[in-house]
């Protein structure tokens, strides 16, 4: 998880520097962007990313604003959809990518994953990190089913969940450790 913290940092620098993204924005990057959980997760999917991979579509649905800003630069030649129903956090994670000078090859569209109208088959990489259990009902397993048919043959699919005795809520000012 501190390989993903130092990016996050120098990229909060570079940011910063530039004068791309407001102060507070860029100085969460600098110091804690997200709860400790997280590295882990961002961590685990990024190595899972790096073996021979060569993704040109990605579809991210609902996970942490900062991962999809990693794929990105990572992979320079992809181009991403990103799929929110939360205004407020769209908004958000707009400024991050235009920041990042991204937006000629992101598109976010504020949908519930079920009500996406893209062609089957569409993308290389989809990935979800802990939000699929935020769906109620049992749209959880509809989102599923409707994530594998987005996706080419092939393609990856990362998606992961809390693993918890008991839910809880997750906050960066609350160390649970």
């Amino acid at each position: 998880g501190l390989h993903i913290q130092a990016l996050f940092y120098f990229l909060g620098l570079k940011l910063s520097a530039r004068g791309k993204l407001r102060l507070a924005a860029s100085q969460r990057l600098l110091s804690s962007p997200m709860d400790s959980v997280r590295y882990f997760e961002f961590d685990f999917f990024l190595r899972g990313l790096l073996f021979g991979a060569d993704f040109q579509t990605y579809l991210d649905v609902s996970s942490p604003r900062l991962f999809p800003v990693l794929f990105l630069r990572k992979f320079s030649n992809a181009e991403a959809t990103i799929v929110n129903p939360d205004a407020k956090d769209l908004k958000i994670t707009k400024e991050l990518i235009a920041a990042c000078g991204l937006t000629d090859r992101c598109w976010l569209i504020r949908v519930l994953i079920s009500d996406l109208k893209l062609p089957e088959g569409s993308f290389d990489l989809i990935s979800s990190i802990s939000a699929i259990e935020h769906i109620p009902g049992d749209g959880d397993i509809f989102a599923l089913e409707k994530m594998w048919r987005l996706l080419r043959p092939c393609g990856k699919l990362f998606i992961s969940v809390p693993c918890a005795r008991e839910a809880f809520e997750e906050y960066i000012d609350y160390n649970e450790y």
